[in-house]
């Protein structure tokens, strides 16, 4: 899932649901050097990696789990159902 402002790093912790669905967000998720290779219509850049360090602490995506299943629908909001803090 992609979020459209971002923010998500202030997700981590919290209890949220979208759809149907509730997620207990754990961590924040490292990038590997994926990001740098050459890709089908993209070429590699090692550049991106670094800039991700460097702005990002080398970390782009949260990662959580699944408490209660449900489906999921393009345009659904994110409700924090339970804060981290």
């Amino acid at each position: 899932m992609l979020l459209d402002d971002g923010g998500e790093d202030a997700l981590v912790g919290a209890t949220i649901r979208i759809g149907t669905a509730t997620l207990d967000v754990v961590k924040r998720i490292e990038r590997c050097v994926m990001v740098n290779r050459a890709h089908p219509g993209v070429e590699a850049d090692r550049e991106v990696l670094r800039v991700i360090n460097r702005e990002r602490e080398n970390s782009l995506a949260i990662g959580a789990r699944v408490r209660d299943p449900g489906v999921i629908a393009e345009g659904d909001e994110i409700k924090v159902l339970a804060s981290g803090d």
